[in-house]
């Protein structure tokens, strides 16, 4: 009974967190501004309010199933949430919140000192994927000295994020699931301008190493 009760809060959460979602999807700084949703609770477009809630849903099941009700389970609950958030502004709007995820980051390494993989395993997991995706945005960046580059500074605000929450153990199969849904995501588009002769070049990056990560909690949980 339990789970199926923390399934609906987390659907309820997920709802709730739409309102946010727009609020940052909507920064003049994004790419692609979208305009109010119809719905504040649904946010816009309307399926991706849906996707939102369903993922808080599963992440609330998830960190129940492998934490139980704990300080722990909380926390891996709301370090999943900040990820959903990322993931569908970025995909909205190609837009990272910086401050966001540092302040995500804070905690994930406050989190790992208390509650989950220790902070040098934390520190060194964050190190290692700011870094290497620091190198990833100087190349794309050379690569393309004239267009926006595949990979921004938010994603590497993420990339430290990333490694700070799972730490060096784990950092490498949340990488390859993430940079693996890029990978399908790019075939896709190419697949479309080839056809259609027209869609862009570039996608929401953050978006599936967003994802990377929370597939790789359902997947590989208790951390």
């Amino acid at each position: 009974m339990l789970p199926a009760i923390l399934l609906v809060v987390g659907i309820a959460i997920g709802f709730g967190l739409n309102p946010w979602i727009t609020q940052l999807a909507t920064d003049p700084k994004a790419a692609n501004p979208l305009p109010i949703p119809r719905h504040p609770l649904l946010g816009g477009p309307t399926w991706v309010g849906l996707l939102v809630a369903a993922a808080s849903g599963l992440m609330a099941w998830v960190c129940y199933r492998d934490y139980g009700v704990s300080l722990r389970g909380l926390y891996w609950y709301l370090i999943s949430v900040v990820y959903i958030v990322i993931a569908t502004v970025d995909w909205k709007v190609r837009l990272i919140d910086v401050l966001l995820v540092m302040a995500a980051t804070l905690t994930a390494l406050l989190g790992s000192a208390f509650l989950t993989i220790g902070i040098k395993a934390s520190l060194i997991g964050s190190l290692i994927a700011g870094l290497l995706f620091l190198l990833f945005f100087a190349g794309s960046f050379l690569l393309f000295p004239n267009a926006d580059t595949p990979f921004g500074l938010g994603d590497v605000y993420l990339a430290f994020l990333i490694g700070a929450t799972l730490g060096w153990q784990h950092l490498g199969v949340a990488l390859m699931y993430g940079m693996g849904l890029a990978g399908i995501a790019s075939i896709g588009i190419l697949a479309v301008r080839q056809f259609k002769g027209e869609g862009t070049l570039y996608i929401a990056y953050g978006t599936f190493l967003c994802l990377g990560v929370l597939l790789y909690l359902i997947r590989f949980g208790p951390l």
